[in-house]
């Protein structure tokens, strides 16, 4: 299967979309977005960049914090 991307949440809380790998598994959750159109807009730029971004390893920095950045979290 390939993977997709879901938009979930409402207007009332926002809304946030996930992509989901092949095996369902989810890779990324975003951040917030006060409207629909806003994580469509998200989406469409991820999918622009994903294909061309570098890789850049800075996991030997420190973390600012334990908790991830609200705009974007990342799992594996």
């Amino acid at each position: 299967m390939v993977g997709q991307f879901e938009i979930f949440g409402d207007s009332i809380v926002g809304f946030r979309f996930r992509l989901t790998g092949g095996d369902d598994g989810v890779l990324v959750i975003s951040g917030r977005f006060d409207a629909k159109a806003e994580a469509v807009a998200a989406i469409a730029s991820v999918r622009e960049n994903a294909a061309s971004g570098h890789i850049v390893d800075q996991s030997a920095k420190p973390l600012p914090s334990e908790n991830p950045p609200p705009s974007l979290l990342i799992r594996r």
